[in-house]
């Protein structure tokens, strides 16, 4: 989201970019299928397509055809490896990257306003790539990417743009704010949600896409139950935490977690288990969530729950 709320800013400054998107990875590549970056004539940035000496070396050329004003479309194919005879990335991590140079001028800013505001009202639509540019049409294919190469002049590109996972931080005290800014950057749709009226922490939080004031006795009505959603019951008070677990408790989600000190944790699933709710039920349930990092900033407690999704999320790669 970030990225094309950037682009769109330079384009309404009338700015030409350059959009660089990884099409295809392969092996150890660094970049992935999906990583972009766009590099403005100003010598500005954002994002990322692997990083390392390739990076630089690519922003380099598109910030030279930037200045240069040669603004067409490009394919560069980089090898991570040195014992190829063309192609070679700088990098030496094995496999493979293929990245498109898509130039942006005024002329895209309609589209540019189309996706974001796609994303904003988490719709759903598709971004396209080919040898004539940059497009975006709001469709709910469920094709997440698809990529066609038969030659340089010969390609296309298409990848569905929406959010594919959801956050609601029940709490919008200091760690819910701070979560709040590290969930955005890790892609997540971000609703935080509170009890409290004109709360200081949740007015300047500028970063959830979605702020909610709502009686915790309802809170179920603001949380769906589904399989992409990733809820965080971080509250004022130990009877809060009590009655939004008691509610969300069945909810069938990725991620259920709870913020609290061991021994508050320990009185509240005590009680739990008192008012007839099972081990089975309490077991979905972390708690207390994050790494044990000896956080003791929000910012910290923060990082130390991303961490822990991350950690969730990667268990089973090699």
């Amino acid at each position: 989201m970030q990225i094309w709320k950037y682009i769109h800013q330079h384009l309404k400054e009338n700015k030409n970019l350059l959009l660089l998107y990884v099409l295809e990875s392969k092996g150890s590549s660094p970049g992935r299928q999906g990583f972009c970056m766009a590099i403005s004539e100003d010598g500005d940035m954002m994002g990322s397509i692997g990083g390392g000496i390739m990076e630089h070396k690519l922003v380099e050329l598109a910030k030279a055809n930037l200045e240069k004003k040669q603004l067409k479309v490009l394919i560069k194919k980089q090898i991570h490896s040195k014992s190829v005879p063309t192609n070679q990335s700088g990098m030496i991590c094995s496999g493979e990257q293929t990245i498109a140079f898509i130039p942006l001028s005024e002329n895209d800013l309609s589209s540019i306003e189309d996706l974001t505001a796609c994303l904003l009202g988490n719709e759903e639509g598709h971004i396209h790539l080919s040898p004539s540019g940059f497009s975006f049409i709001e469709s709910t294919s469920n094709k997440s990417s698809e990529f066609s190469f038969i030659d340089e002049s010969n390609w296309s590109y298409s990848e569905k743009i929406s959010f594919k996972k959801f956050a609601y931080i029940i709490g919008g005290g200091h760690v819910g704010k701070a979560l709040t800014k590290i969930l955005i950057d890790l892609k997540f749709h971000v609703t935080i949600i509170d009890d409290r009226a004109e709360l200081h922490t949740m007015n300047n939080d500028k970063y959830a896409h979605k702020k909610i004031t709502a009686n915790y006795a309802t809170i179920q009505e603001h949380i769906p139950n589904r399989k992409d959603v990733y809820m965080f019951i971080m509250t004022f008070g130990y009877r809060a935490d009590l009655e939004v677990l008691q509610q969300l408790i069945n909810h069938d989600v990725a991620f259920k977690g709870m913020m609290g000190s061991k021994e508050k944790i320990k009185q509240l699933l005590d009680e739990m288990k008192v008012l007839g709710y099972s081990e089975k039920q309490l077991k979905t349930v972390t708690t207390p969530i994050g790494l044990d990092i000896k956080s003791r900033t929000p910012e910290e407690i923060a990082i130390s729950i991303a961490a822990q999704l991350i950690q969730q999320a990667n268990k089973d790669l090699p």
